[in-house]
């Protein structure tokens, strides 16, 4: 074991002894840095002087080195097009007061001569506002009549009848004070 760690302390002395001559380089670099090379015996081709450490000059005739390499310029990138930001928000749904679509339902009633049409908008813990149809006509037709002023004031007011629990109430001519039939919007 002895031996052998001699032998390598041998071999890493006689290394020693001629190596850092021949394996360190200052480089006088095109930016006017010197750079020390502990491992080589020359500097990089675009070195402008090359010299050991102990002065001696190294650096190769112009004859001898390789040409230098040439930088050509990156291919022109052609300018990215612009992206085109559209930032395209959604409308804001127009709100129709209640009160405007039960009136719009009622006017369409009265005109087209199909019955009397009221409103009655005041809320009361038991009462829910609502638009009173009074009409003449089978039970199933105020039913039926009843669900589509119903939809119709829903699509209306765009929804804001259905916040406030509106209702479509059909009474008959005969009894005004009972709703034949009576719908949520």
């Amino acid at each position: 074991m002895k031996t052998r760690q001699q032998a390598l302390a041998a071999a890493a002395l006689a290394f020693s002894a001629f190596a850092p001559a021949l394996a360190q380089v200052k480089c006088t670099m095109p930016n006017q840095k010197v750079i020390t090379l502990q491992t080589a015996t020359r500097c990089p081709p675009d070195a402008l002087k090359a010299e050991t450490l102990d002065g001696k000059d190294i650096t190769p005739p112009a004859s001898q080195r390789p040409p230098a390499p040439r930088t050509s310029a990156p291919p022109k990138a052609e300018a990215p097009k612009p992206v085109e930001n559209h930032i395209v928000r959604p409308r804001k749904e127009e709100y129709v007061e209640p009160f405007d679509a039960a009136r719009v339902i009622c006017d369409v009633i009265e005109e087209k001569k199909a019955g009397l049409c009221s409103i009655d908008q005041q809320s009361r813990p038991t009462k829910s506002p609502s638009i009173r149809v009074t009409t003449s006509g089978t039970v199933d037709e105020m039913r039926q009549l009843c669900q589509t002023l119903a939809k119709s004031a829903h699509d209306l007011s765009k929804g804001s009848m259905r916040t406030r629990f509106w209702s479509v109430k059909v009474y008959s001519r005969h009894d005004i004070f009972t709703p034949v039939a009576s719908c949520n919007v």
